[in-house]
């Protein structure tokens, strides 16, 4: 805890609900500094998923196989593992 600033300390420690959804199987989190967004696959589900830290901005995306990875390119454009491919 950082006592120098007790209040910036408090909001750090405050847990935030960012989306209500269920993922059958999360995994891979990334996190995206420009869209101040949480990516995961959701590997059974066949999905991967996005949250950003404004409320509301939650994103799905489903995919024909099971999604097993992805990963952030340096342009932003995801890379994803889906089944056999990429």
């Amino acid at each position: 805890m950082n006592t120098a600033n007790p209040e910036k300390a408090l909001a750090m420690s405050q847990a935030k609900l960012l989306c209500d959804t269920m993922s059958t199987l999360a995994e891979s989190p990334v996190w995206d500094e420009r869209r101040q967004a949480l990516f995961w696959c959701d590997i059974l589900g066949k999905a991967v998923r996005s949250a950003a830290l404004e409320p509301g901005l939650y994103r799905e995306w489903a995919f024909p196989h099971t999604v097993s990875s992805l990963g952030l390119c340096r342009n932003g454009d995801l890379i994803v593992a889906c089944g056999m491919d990429i």
